[in-house]
């Protein structure tokens, strides 16, 4: 019986962990982000040193990993997401709301 019960516990682990990485499987970027200049993406410019801790966004809340391919550091992937930071409103901004002191 205690077999069985941690087999239920087990199989429910697993389960809500293929569940999260279903809803997001995207890992987080590495680095810090750099923006485009010009028409090139914006991992183009980055020093091969610099490149594989370095993200840039192709828009539209979108964000890929740099790498080096051969000399260069290009946009290569993998796909990634970027943290939202959340920020407090302000005291004026609480004020306004109508949330008083």
């Amino acid at each position: 019986m205690k077999a069985l019960g941690c087999l239920c516990v087990f199989s429910l682990v697993t389960a809500l962990k293929v569940q999260r990485d279903v809803e997001d499987p995207l890992q987080p970027c590495k680095g810090n982000e750099v923006t485009a200049k010009g028409e090139k993406w914006g991992c183009d410019g980055i020093s091969l040193e610099d490149c594989p801790n370095s993200y840039t966004s192709s828009g539209q809340n979108t964000f890929f990993q740099c790498g080096v391919s051969s000399t260069n550091c290009v946009t290569i992937g993998p796909k990634c997401k970027v943290a939202k930071v959340a920020s407090a409103p302000s005291c004026r901004a609480l004020y306004d709301s109508g949330v008083k002191e």
